[in-house]
């Protein structure tokens, strides 16, 4: 999701603005999902290494909500 959103950005931004139903922040909101997703894994596996329970319960709730 991060590289879509990235790319809507960069390169097909001119496209999407011809289009009826364009929506400006959409490229924004797939970075943040994406940079999100990728924040949430890393500590995941950071958790996971550093054998914190207490942490892997905090990840494991971000990744149910």
């Amino acid at each position: 999701m991060l590289a879509l959103g990235i790319w809507m950005k960069v390169q097909l931004y001119m496209y999407m603005e011809l289009t009826s139903v364009y929506y400006d922040a959409a490229p924004y909101i797939l970075i943040a999902v994406g940079s999100v997703i990728i924040v949430v894994g890393l500590l995941g596996c950071l958790c996971t290494v550093s054998g914190i329970p207490a942490l892997l319960y905090l990840v494991s709730l971000c990744r149910n909500v």
